[in-house]
């Protein structure tokens, strides 16, 4: 599987740099249910997966279906600091 988010030109730029980006969702009031968290780069093959990658890590579908079309997700990127050598 593949992230849809992940662009493959970005990704082998950062590879070459030995750098990783990470995605990472928040959701209403995420921190009850340990968010945000990092979806794994293999982890989500759709949009739609994303939703249901929510549920399996923790957060409740009740609480999902209580908010109706006022859920949402955020999501933002983190470029992993070159580790260095010594």
């Amino acid at each position: 599987m593949t992230n849809p988010f992940w662009k493959e030109s970005d990704s082998a730029a950062w590879i070459k740099e030995g750098r990783q980006k990470l995605y990472y969702v928040d959701v209403p009031v995420g921190w009850k249910y340990g968010f945000p968290k990092a979806i794994p780069n293999n982890g989500v093959d759709s949009v739609s997966d994303i939703y249901e990658w929510v549920v399996a890590n923790g957060y409740p579908k009740e609480e999902m279906d209580r908010l109706g079309s006022s859920f949402y997700i955020r999501m933002w990127t983190y470029l992993v600091p070159e580790s260095k050598s010594p």
